[in-house]
């Protein structure tokens, strides 16, 4: 019997300031969580299948996916993580 399938972790996390969210119009923080999807055998991962980046606002708790956000908080997110700050 071959045990396989697909799973997910949080590979990181943390926190953007300043961001004005687009639901309750408040200048706030979100925080962010990046996930790893991956393929997996005997419960071993063996290759990444992708990722998903989740934020949520810390004002109103409302949470999007990167790409539903608005260009300029994508913007600073991109900035943050190659700067090494994520």
């Amino acid at each position: 019997m071959i045990f396989y399938g697909i799973n997910s972790s949080k590979l990181k996390d943390g926190q953007l300031n300043n961001v004005t969210c687009s639901n309750c119009e408040t200048q706030t923080a979100m925080t962010y969580g990046v996930f790893g999807k991956y393929f997996y055998l005997y419960w071993i991962p063996v290759f990444p299948l992708g990722k998903t980046n989740i934020l949520e606002c810390n004002s109103c708790k409302k949470t999007y996916k990167l790409k539903e956000l608005p260009e300029q908080i994508k913007h600073k997110f991109k900035t943050e993580k190659h700067t090494g700050v994520l």
